[in-house]
């Protein structure tokens, strides 16, 4: 809580007025001292001094004003230090200061103030103060007041006490003394809170028996008593910058400063050079950046800088765009010379044919998104220009995309152009697509979505109508009102009653053996800065704390990727001078500053300044050493690596030098060599469910060691992941830096938005705990031994790979990441296959199987809540059909039993010559040898291959061990079992295949055959007890009506009740019971019937 006001009146009031025909005369005295509470410790400041005329002028009009002020700064140590006049400052403030300003004042209250139009809003913010000290806003048989409002890093309380006499029937207010504490405690609760203290005494001097002058200049009115902002909020308040005639060289000056001091590494004074040329833009006038513009663009745009890194013009261009789309916002029509250079790039490119050039442009001149660029626009779309006939269809839709945020302004003139495009059947099918998805986002109409469902009833290419409708469906699925219009109904999954098994759902890339050399210099220097005081465009005082961060990352690195042998060898050549890796410093210090003097800024150190650096030197363990280089292999690599050395001869020779730097790594274990001297560097990795890194360095790895531990579960009922490291021994230079890391953690948390409060932990150990609330958002908590910060709902710059509120990732947290070792270490993505009768499984052996005739079997499947997809194999006498359920559609290949195949995507006949085919999330159709594939990795489906004799399945390695079906689970390990839909296993082929055949619902259907419990012939006696046995799993049973043709022996459990229990139970009745999972009694071998002859006439 944080107390408020406190108003601590002297005695008994009546009402303060001011006498209509005197004028009242006060001396007044304000400051303003910023620093840390302690005495002996350096404070910022601000004095004002003056006397104050205040008089009546009419009912409630009153005037003020202020008489020879004075103003001082203060920077040193309090309170030994003194106030030092600012004179320069006064001079030129006098003036305006001495102006006079009227108020409305009535019942103790103020009301308007009126001011000359041209009196600055700080100066008269100055006035405001005053003011203030006259409001009062009691009732006479109360005289202490307390107000109280929450508050988190701030805490404030202002106390004003009210000296106010009776004299001839009148109260004069004879001393105000208010002051004002507000104390920000970015660090913790206790201590270390920064203080802006703010003072004010007005004390009665005499009075006069004559009005004040009334002023003979209009004075407008300006506002009330609340604090009004002018162009502080421009001004950074870690520095001053005079505005000047000469701002358009300096903008220039400061450019080319930032450019050439960049170029080799980040110099450590650019981040101040970058906060100036900032304070220099936002102060300059529109002429000043006009001016930049016109000698710099085309300049800029040839240099050889600009030349040589592509990635920055591009970005630069890019950057451009956006921001004539800012500027233009506030403007009724958009200035030719904003959209010029961009309109010239693609002029210049299109007439020089460079095809990137023109895509650059119009991509710019998408983000300026400006209704005047249309006409150039249509230029190169086709059916609207001639020049669209000359340029390729990669620039047709660029120039489409680019009416995107022009439709924000301009909607049916974009619904005209992108709905003549759709179409135009002659334009190329990803042209028309591309022209669909941006008529859409216009929000057409009503009459307009029936023009092009028209249309789409009409076309005849397949691929825009199955594009169009898989569109229109999943926005159709969006909560947004303005989407409701594209409602479609249809569900494309089929009604499979089969159940499903859990399964991981994180996301990897493939890896691919990769030998490769890079010389990388990276570096970065970052200023974090906070600053706690005045900030005003004429005068800045306060306390200012700065943290300094400089990296360079000098890497010569030769990395060798080789999935087969399931490593990672990375090479490094010695530094050959010495370097600074990384240095931090750190600086606190009081300071006043005034516009009218830069040069006498006054700098008093709050705290000793601070300093780390590390060099590489510090790194280098390299050193003469007469230890052969073979026997520090040998002794650090067992250790680092318990399966063996993954830095092997078979891979590449290890290089004889004793200087090389080696890291290894494998797909479960990771382990570093660092040097060839008794001074080895050691860190090892073992992922799993718990994962766990130990990093030891020193004389044989045994003088220090950091160990971390990383588990997965859930925090606050969302998957989170727990990062715990510990220390020991380490070495001093290090404890020195993590003192300097902790001192500066907690201002560096609270900048980056972490609330903190102060709560011992245990010592030598920090933990972090990041848990998933959404895919794109986290929420963090940070323990240290002395603190605990948190933050919650953090973004992030990329969803995450799996869906934060499913079932599976609910059940197992972010252990689906536990995975990843285990799929990187697959050689190859695991492969399904059927030829004929002749099936071979992810995981097991191959087995012979004969379809059922017309009955469909799940291949493989998602088997995770997701259900991403589906795939359903089917034979028959004339045909062998396979099956492709997504979430947005159906794809269906039949092969005739002479091997010609027939593609249907959503029920509609594809012809093959159309092909390739993209649809929705990176689903792809293409021909392939002989046949057709099928690829969704997006949704777990590698490729799934057809060409009318053999079909092929892969998944994605993330799927691994979450497919189901008769393909199995697509991890590698080879099993001695088959898992079945009931999440059992059995070792019998048949019974397996079995399991995943879809019963027909009636005799009428393709397959005749049915799913139901068998009860054994015989009955047995179970200990010692008349009994009667029944399948556990259901046998496979011709339709009612029909008779077995064929039939085969399977073996199947039984478990077997009481003989004097229900009579014959029905399958109802058993699957109520949860007879699917009872235990098993006994086993023996069923008929099961594997071909049906139904009548005719059968129901």
């Amino acid at each position: 809580m944080m107390r408020g006001i406190i108003f601590a009146l002297a005695f008994a009031l009546v009402e303060p007025s001011f006498s209509h025909g005197k004028t009242y005369v006060y001396q007044y005295e304000g400051v303003i001292l910023t620093g840390l509470p302690e005495n002996g410790l350096a404070k910022g400041g601000l004095k004002i001094t003056s006397k104050v005329q205040i008089g009546s002028v009419g009912q409630r009009k009153h005037l003020l004003k202020i008489i020879s002020p004075q103003i001082q700064e203060y920077s040193g140590i309090w309170p030994n230090a003194q106030f030092i006049p600012a004179r320069k400052l006064t001079r030129k403030l006098n003036a305006q200061l001495s102006k006079p300003i009227e108020f409305d004042y009535s019942h103790g209250r103020v009301g308007n103030i009126y001011a000359q139009a041209d009196l600055p809003e700080n100066i008269l913010n100055i006035y405001r103060g005053i003011l203030n000290m006259l409001q009062i806003s009691i009732k006479k048989s109360q005289n202490i007041y307390e107000l109280q409002e929450k508050g988190k890093n701030l805490r404030s309380v202002s106390t004003y006490s009210y000296a106010i006499r009776n004299t001839e029937g009148e109260a004069v207010i004879i001393e105000v003394v208010s002051k004002e504490t507000h104390q920000f405690t970015p660090f913790n609760e206790l201590d270390g809170a920064a203080i802006t203290e703010s003072r004010q005494h007005l004390v009665f001097l005499e009075s006069k028996e004559q009005s004040p002058p009334v002023p003979t200049e209009h004075l407008a009115k300006r506002g009330t008593l609340r604090y009004q902002f002018s162009n502080e909020l421009q001004q950074m308040p870690m520095q001053l910058t005079r505005p000047s005639n000469n701002d358009t060289n300096k903008i220039a000056t400061a450019l080319e400063n930032l450019i050439q001091m960049n170029q080799e590494r980040a110099h450590p004074d650019a981040p101040r050079r970058f906060l100036q040329l900032i304070q220099l833009l936002r102060s300059a006038t529109l002429e000043n950046l006009q001016s930049i513009w016109e000698k710099n663009a085309r300049a800029l745009d040839h240099s050889p800088y600009m030349q040589s890194d592509p990635f920055l013009r591009r970005v630069t261009l890019l950057a451009y765009g956006t921001l004539v789309n800012k500027y233009c916002a506030t403007l009724r029509v958009c200035p030719d010379e904003a959209l010029r250079p961009l309109h010239e790039l693609v002029v210049e490119a299109g007439s020089r044919g460079h095809e990137d050039e023109t895509i650059l442009g119009l991509k710019a001149i998408g983000n300026a998104g400006q209704p005047s660029s249309l006409k150039r626009i249509q230029k190169l779309l086709p059916g609207f220009g001639t020049v669209a006939g000359s340029v390729s269809n990669r620039i047709h839709i660029e120039a489409v995309l680019a009416l995107r945020n022009i439709a924000k302004k301009e909607p049916r003139k974009v619904q005209a152009i992108t709905l003549q495009i759709f179409m135009n059947k002659r334009a190329p099918g990803s042209l028309r697509m591309k022209a669909f998805i941006v008529l859409l986002e216009t929000q057409p109409s009503l009459p307009l979505i029936v023009i092009v469902a028209d249309t789409l009833s009409r076309e005849t290419n397949i691929q825009v109508t199955s594009f169009a409708y898989s569109y229109m469906k999943s926005l159709a699925g969006s909560s947004e009102p303005e989407l409701q219009s594209l409602c479609l109904d249809g569900n494309p999954y089929p009604q499979l009653s089969h159940s499903q098994s859990p399964g991981s759902s994180c996301l990897v890339k493939n890896l691919l053996l990769l030998n490769f050399t890079r010389k990388i210099y990276k570096s970065s220097v970052k200023d974090v800065i906070a600053v706690m005081g005045i900030n005003t465009p004429l005068i800045q005082t306060g306390v200012e704390v700065q943290l300094k961060t400089s990296a360079v990352i000098p890497v010569n690195f030769t990395a060798r990727v080789n999935l087969k042998k399931s490593n990672v060898k990375i090479e490094r050549l010695p530094w050959q001078q010495e370097d600074q890796l990384f240095s931090a410093r750190s600086r606190a210090f009081a300071f006043a500053r005034n516009i009218e003097d830069l040069a006498a800024e006054k700098v008093t150190p709050l705290l000793s300044r601070e300093e780390f650096r590390l060099m590489n030197s510090e790194l280098s363990l390299v050193k003469n050493s007469t230890l052969d280089h073979q026997d520090a292999m040998e002794k650090v690599l067992p250790l680092a690596i318990p399966r063996g050395s993954v830095c092997s001869a078979e891979d590449t020779p290890d290089v004889p030098s004793p200087t090389v730097h080696q890291a290894c790594t494998s797909s479960n274990t990771f382990g570093v060599e660092e040097g060839a001297n008794a001074n080895i560097f050691q860190l090892r990795f073992k992922p799993s469910e718990s994962s766990l890194a130990l990093l030891k360095w020193g004389k044989n790895c045994q003088d220090y060691k950091i160990g971390a531990k990383a588990t997965t579960g859930h925090f606050q009922h969302h998957p989170a992941v727990l990062v715990k490291a510990q220390w020991d021994k380490i070495p001093q230079t290090l404890k020195e830096t993590a003192a300097i890391v902790a001192d500066q953690l907690a201002g560096i948390a609270f900048m980056l938005g972490f609330s903190e409060r102060h709560q011992k932990s245990a010592a030598h150990q920090i933990s972090v705990i990041a848990a998933a609330t959404s895919q794109r958002t986290l929420d963090v908590v940070v323990k240290t031994p002395k603190h605990v910060f948190s933050r919650q709902s953090i973004q992030i710059p990329a969803p995450l790979p799996f869906n934060v509120n499913s079932p599976s990732v609910q059940q197992r947290g972010l252990l689906v990441f536990a995975d990843l070792p285990d799929i990187i270490s697959a050689t190859s993505t695991a492969e399904c296959t059927v030829v004929q009768n002749q099936f071979t499984p992810f995981t097991k052996d191959s087995f012979e199987y004969q379809m059922p005739e017309g009955c469909a079997h799940v291949l493989v499947q998602d088997c995770t809540p997701e259900l991403q997809f589906i795939t359903l194999i089917r034979r028959s006498a004339e045909s062998l059909v396979v099956q492709l359920y997504l979430p947005y559609g159906e794809i269906e290949i039949q092969a005739t039993t002479k091997g010609k195949l027939q593609l249907f995507i959503n029920r509609t006949r594809t012809p093959i010559a159309s092909l390739p085919f993209s649809g929705l999330r990176s689903l792809v159709i293409e021909r392939s040898d002989n046949g057709l594939k099928i690829k969704a990795p997006e949704l777990g489906l590698e490729k799934l291959s057809f060409d009318g004799k053999e079909i092929k399945v892969a998944v994605v390695p993330w799927m691994a061990e979450s497919t189901c079906g008769l393909c199995g689970r697509s991890d590698s390990q080879r099993r001695n079992e088959y898992p079945q839909p009931n999440k059992r296993s059995t070792n019998e082929s048949l019974k397996f295949a079995h399991s995943w055949l879809l019963p027909g619902e009636n005799c009428k259907d393709d397959c005749k055959l049915m799913k139901r419990t068998v009860k054994l012939e015989k009955s047995v006696k179970i200990h010692g007890q008349e009994s009667k046995c029944y399948t556990i799993d259901p046998v496979l049973r011709c339709q009612v009506g029909c008779s077995p043709v064929k039939t085969a022996p399977v073996v199947y459990n039984f478990h077997c009740l009481p003989a004097d229990s229900h009579a014959n139970p029905s399958d109802e009745q058993l699957i109520s019971a949860n007879f699917g999972q009872k235990s098993e009694d006994l086993t023996g071998p069923v008929e099961a019937h594997t071909a049906c002859s139904c009548p005719s006439e059968c129901s």
